[in-house]
């Protein structure tokens, strides 16, 4: 559908070009045209990356999640085993889960609140 929309956009333009600059022709066409390429805005894949953004974002500390729990199942347990075997040598080496944890937030919150902020913002911009 979106090739349709800028292929008879393309077409009303070229169409505009080739009438005479007073006729009641080119006026139609030059308002088809205008219609068309607003038209076309809306078909154009991509054109706004915020839903993507804002879905990646919220996934962030569900995979940080995840990655705390396969962390403690497959390095915890076996590493306090080894550690058991081998004797007394201090304690098992710590991960960094609460790092991620940090980082996800962060990462959370820029997404959801700080990102859209500064979209809007240029959005403004640019249209004004």
């Amino acid at each position: 559908m979106s090739d349709v929309v800028r292929n008879l956009a393309r077409l009303y333009a070229r169409r505009e070009s080739q009438c005479e600059s007073d006729s009641p022709e080119r006026r139609v066409l030059a308002r088809a045209r205008i219609q068309a390429d607003r038209l076309a805005l809306g078909f154009r894949g991509g054109a706004s990356g915020l839903p993507t953004v804002l879905i990646g974002g919220a996934a962030i500390p569900v995979l940080a999640s995840l990655a705390r729990r396969r962390v403690l199942v497959v390095g915890r347990q076996p590493m306090e085993a080894l550690y058991e075997t081998i004797g007394h040598c201090g304690r098992p080496p710590e991960d960094d889960a609460d790092t991620i944890a940090l980082v996800a937030i962060g990462l959370t919150a820029v997404t959801w609140f700080v990102l859209p902020v500064v979209l809007v913002t240029l959005a403004a911009i640019f249209r004004g």
